[in-house]
């Protein structure tokens, strides 16, 4: 048992257990945007960031910068229509 414990110990160093994509996309994003906005419209505007990047198959390039989110198209887009949904939902 001493070298299955050490061996996991080990591999748990070369191999840290993988951080949730969409828990830290959504504290990042939320972070960034109260910067600039008020919290209802970053509620509603990370989410949907978030839901077109996927529907693009573009989230995961995007947590593991792959691509940059300030020259990407898709990423520029998504913002931009996802700006005008947060902003006329609730008005």
């Amino acid at each position: 048992q001493p070298m299955l414990i050490a061996s996991l110990y080990l591999f748990s160093l070369v191999s840290p257990p993988m951080i949730d994509s969409s828990r830290a996309y959504e504290a990042a994003c939320l972070s960034n945007c109260i910067a600039t906005r008020d919290l209802q419209f970053c509620e509603k505007f990370c989410p949907c960031v978030q839901s077109k990047l996927e529907e693009a198959d573009k989230f995961n390039d995007l947590i593991t910068g792959k691509l940059d989110p300030n020259s990407d198209a898709i990423v520029l887009g998504s913002a931009a229509q996802c700006t005008v949904e947060a902003e006329t939902i609730g008005q």
